[in-house]
């Protein structure tokens, strides 16, 4: 789902909602809802989190594999990434809690 504004225009349609409807059940004003849904504007993420709850739905982070590639860049995530299996065991021993796998 990429289009956030599209999906709630969906949802509108589907349950036969107003835009004033909206508003007045999320108290996200009417001008709000209407840059928000036509795309002239982007809204605040907490504006879009509460017309989805208003809505029936949650914004909630999934994790859907490993960070981007761009991030491997950083010196800390690439080797944690690369190398978890040698890296795990070094950072237990290096904290003092030793033990065997």
């Amino acid at each position: 789902m990429t289009d956030l504004a599209a999906f709630v225009r969906d949802e509108l349609r589907k349950l036969r909602v107003s835009q004033r409807s909206l508003s007045e059940a999320s108290g996200i004003s009417r001008s709000t809802i209407r840059r928000f849904l036509s795309g002239r504007t982007k809204v605040e993420m907490g504006t879009v989190e509460i017309l989805m709850q208003t809505l029936g739905y949650q914004l909630a982070p999934v994790v859907n594999g490993t960070p981007s590639r761009l991030l491997w860049r950083q010196k800390i995530v690439a080797p944690l990434l690369l190398n978890r299996d040698q890296v795990v065991p070094k950072l237990i021993k290096a904290v003092g809690m030793e033990t065997r796998f």
